[in-house]
């Protein structure tokens, strides 16, 4: 899977970009293809509280919290480069929609609904497991040579456990639903994570 990608949807131009998530070489991307493509929209897949997170940081800059796997991510990730918070990519294209006054806006569920998807979905026995996962992940040498590769070798691992698997399927057709359905802008810039971008555009209806 190409890490961005152009196409034609309702009449709009569509850019996507994959991101994986902490790479602090990704902000040159990010203002790259801002500056060339020039869009009038800004999608990213995070949810609306998270994109509120991110605004205000830049007002005023904070200590973010990390979990146990995001900081076994990271240890894996800084092989490819400089790993940082809050995700470089999401926080440069807010910062470049303040910049340039292009509207963005959060196209992944939001809290309410993530939060009542994983009640449906986790079981006390999945979530046991997937605390028990930490362990073997610390330990694990992935093979990727890529960061892109990385981000679908982790994904594979966290997502053995079929609820966590299906809740990522809901997050990439509700994005899909998201972009499909979009009736702003005439060249709509979209970033989401890596491993979610096959799944959001096998999903998006032409």
């Amino acid at each position: 899977m190409e890490k961005s990608l152009n196409l034609k949807l309702n009449g709009k131009d569509y850019l996507i970009y994959g991101t994986v998530r902490g790479m602090l070489s990704e902000e040159k991307d990010i203002e790259k293809i801002f500056i060339e493509f020039k869009p009038d929209l800004i999608m990213v897949g995070i949810s609306k509280e998270d994109l509120e997170g991110l605004f205000e940081f830049i007002k005023n800059p904070f200590m973010v919290d990390i979990s146990d796997y995001e900081i076994i991510w990271g240890l894996n990730l800084q092989r490819f480069g400089k790993v940082k918070l809050p995700v470089p990519s999401y926080l440069k294209a807010v910062e470049m929609s303040l910049k340039e006054n292009v509207r963005i806006v959060a196209i992944d569920l939001d809290e309410k609904e993530y939060s009542e998807l994983y009640t449906n979905k986790i079981s006390t026995f999945m979530l046991i497991r997937h605390s028990l996962r930490k362990k073997k992940l610390y330990r694990k040498r992935f093979s990727a040579k890529t960061p892109e590769e990385f981000s679908l070798q982790w994904d594979n691992e966290i997502n053995r456990i079929s609820g966590f698997r299906e809740i990522e399927d809901e997050r990439e057709a509700h994005m899909a639903r998201m972009i499909s359905g979009n009736r702003e802008g005439e060249r709509v810039f979209v970033v989401v994570d890596y491993e979610r971008m096959e799944g959001i555009l096998k999903r998006i209806v032409y």
